[in-house]
């Protein structure tokens, strides 16, 4: 969700997650503080400068930040947690009283003014939930995770919900292949990307063949049982760039196959290319 947020607004902000304190007497929430250095470097090297950076160095910052929030989410667990804490000492001050100057830092107010408020509910028996954005500049998030999906319900006054959706979307996926091909060497990359493009090549061929028009007494070609056969098409990467696409008409394939190629070469392949870090 950070990744989403920095491509669309490129600057990182400070994102809730609650946390559950059910194992304490009365406790209900914490504030699990997402946000680490090695998220925030993440998002810039995935964004700014993709090029610069390794594969290999994007996914171990990745897996870092995952550490770090799965770290702070425990802690908060545990009653170790610190805004439950500085809001009851807020709110206890009377009247007359000086305020700490903590509470009037613009570090401190501004690492609070949560433009994420996320937090996830997995429990089987609800289709769908979420909830409004609690500060006017930032989004609400609300996220299941099942056995395979993830559901996203994002809210927000016209700051771009349907946009965030998209750089979600486009953040998983950018995740799933860190994750899956940071072991690979830049020409094995290579190669599914030229696989992807292979693919590409045969249905754009396939439907230039298909749009021609015949006379009465000629034959159409038989087609193949898939647009997607083939050597090429086994590959993860193009498995993966297809997946889905076979149903529908060869016009919207080309143009979805085309833009997920583009995208993957843009960015995907960048990653890959340094040979050091």
């Amino acid at each position: 969700m950070q990744l989403a947020y920095y491509r669309q607004f490129r600057h990182v902000p400070a994102t809730y997650e609650s946390a559950s304190t059910k194992a304490f007497a009365r406790g209900r929430t914490e504030t699990s503080r997402s946000v680490s250095a090695h998220s925030a470097a993440w998002c810039k090297a995935m964004v700014d400068h993709p090029e610069t950076t390794g594969l290999h160095a994007k996914a171990e910052l990745l897996r870092q930040s995952i550490a770090n929030q799965s770290q702070f989410t425990a802690q908060c667990a545990k009653g170790s947690g610190i805004d439950r804490h500085l809001l009851g000492l807020e709110f206890a001050l009377q009247e007359g009283e000086e305020r700490h100057a903590l509470f009037e830092d613009q570090v401190f107010t501004g690492s609070r003014h949560w433009k994420l408020s996320t937090s996830q509910i997995s429990d089987p028996i609800l289709a769908a939930y979420g909830w409004g954005e609690v500060v006017d500049d930032g989004f609400g998030v609300a996220y299941r995770i099942e056995n395979n999906a993830l559901h996203f319900n994002v809210v927000s006054q016209r700051m771009g919900s349907a946009r965030l959706c998209q750089y979600l979307a486009d953040a998983l996926m950018d995740m799933r292949f860190l994750l899956t091909n940071a072991h690979k060497q830049p020409h094995e990359i290579m190669a599914e990307v030229d696989a992807v493009a292979n693919v590409l090549t045969s249905i754009k061929l396939l439907s230039s063949s298909s749009s021609q028009p015949t006379t009465p007494t000629e034959t159409p070609a038989p087609q193949p049982e898939s647009r997607f056969r083939g050597p090429f098409a086994e590959t993860p990467v193009a498995h993966a760039m297809v997946d889905g696409l076979d149903r529908l008409p060869s016009n919207e394939v080309i143009c979805a196959l085309e833009a997920r190629l583009s995208r993957f070469v843009k960015e995907s392949l960048s990653w890959a290319l340094p040979s050091t870090s």
